[in-house]
C-alpha cells in the first residue's frame, strides 16, 4: 500500500523534477472507488492510498518509495528487495557454538524487526505479520540443538519458520 502524501514528500526530497511531481500529484488528486455488488452501488469513498491494480506505475512507485529500506538495517549489503518482499540473510560464526549462534542471530534479527517496524510506522506502510517468517538451514544431527532456536518477534506477534537440512 503506498501512501501518497508520503511518496510525493520523499519525490521531493529527491529532487524530482517538477512537473513529474506535479503530474504524481495529479494522478493521485480525488481518487476514488466505487464497489459495484449485484448491480447495486456503493457510495464513492476516497483513496489516500494505494495505487490501481495492474497500473505499471505502481510497482515503480513502490520500488522508489523504499529504495532506502535497506540502509535502516546493520548489514545492508544482505538486505535483498524485489517489489514488496524483503528477505535478510543473517550467519554468524563457525567458531561459535551452535546455542551462541543460535542467541547472536536471533539478537540480530530481533533489532532488525524493531527497526523495520519504526520504519513501516513512520512511512505508514504496514506489514502483513501473517505473511512473516523467517527460515532456518543448519546441517546439525544434535537433537539437543533444537532448544536453541532463534524467536523472533514482530510488533507483539511471534513469527517462526523452521526448514532444516541435513547430511
Amino acid at each position: 500500500m503506498l501512501w501518497h502524501q508520503g511518496f510525493i514528500l520523499k519525490l521531493y526530497q529527491l529532487n524530482c523534477p517538477y512537473d513529474y511531481l506535479f503530474w504524481i500529484i495529479n494522478y493521485f488528486k480525488d481518487r476514488t472507488i466505487t464497489l459495484d455488488y449485484q448491480g447495486h452501488l456503493s457510495k464513492q469513498v476516497k483513496v489516500p492510498c494505494g495505487v490501481p491494480q495492474g497500473s505499471c506505475f505502481g510497482p515503480k512507485a513502490y520500488i522508489v518509495n523504499h529504495f532506502d529500506l535497506p540502509s535502516i538495517f546493520d548489514c545492508p549489503s544482505e538486505v535483498h528487495l524485489y517489489v514488496d518482499d524483503l528477505a535478510i540473510l543473517y550467519s554468524s560464526s563457525i567458531f561459535l557454538k551452535y546455542a551462541q549462534q543460535a542467541n547472536e542471530i536471533e539478537t540480530r534479527i530481533n533489532s532488525d524487526l524493531l527497526k523495520l517496524a519504526n520504519y513501516t510506522e513512520s512511512k505508514h506502510q504496514p506489514v502483513n505479520n501473517k505473511k512473516t517468517e523467517f527460515v532456518i538451514y543448519h546441517n546439525s544431527s544434535n537433537s539437543k540443538n533444537s532448544n536453541y532456536l532463534p524467536r523472533a518477534i514482530y510488533s507483539a506477534t511471534k513469527v517462526f519458520h523452521i526448514f532444516r537440512l541435513s547430511r
